[in-house]
């Protein structure tokens, strides 16, 4: 169904270089990271809004760590406060988090009239 309020829509595809694409998925070892961050981005996006966070060790990069994770934010958002709020988490995560590489959080509209995603 078409949504005459959108006018365009901007994609992005970004070949991982090949560093990236050599990492080890760590998330069980990281259980008390995961709440970690999970707190970190309650406090930052608001409750019950952060999921599905993983944790990888990138080859040839010592201990540190990149996180990726889901964040489900209220579809009536503006972008840019979506954009801003992303932002204040990640550097809420590298305060608190040492060793913290990249951060990469997938933004997802809540869908619904439930609230489910």
């Amino acid at each position: 169904m078409a949504n005459a309020r959108i006018r365009d829509v901007n994609t992005h595809l970004a070949i991982e270089p090949p560093e990236i694409a050599r990492r080890l998925d760590v998330t069980r070892h990281e259980i008390g990271l995961v709440r970690q961050i999970q707190v970190v981005a309650t406090n930052a996006l608001g409750p019950e809004c952060c999921h599905e966070v993983r944790f990888y060790r990138p080859a040839g990069r010592g201990r540190e760590r990149d996180v990726v994770l889901h964040w489900v934010f209220v579809p009536r958002m503006p972008v840019g406060e979506a954009h801003q709020r992303v932002e204040r988490l990640e550097q809420a995560l590298r305060a608190r988090i040492p060793g913290m590489g990249s951060v990469l959080v997938h933004v997802e509209p809540m869908n619904g009239a439930d609230g489910a995603t």
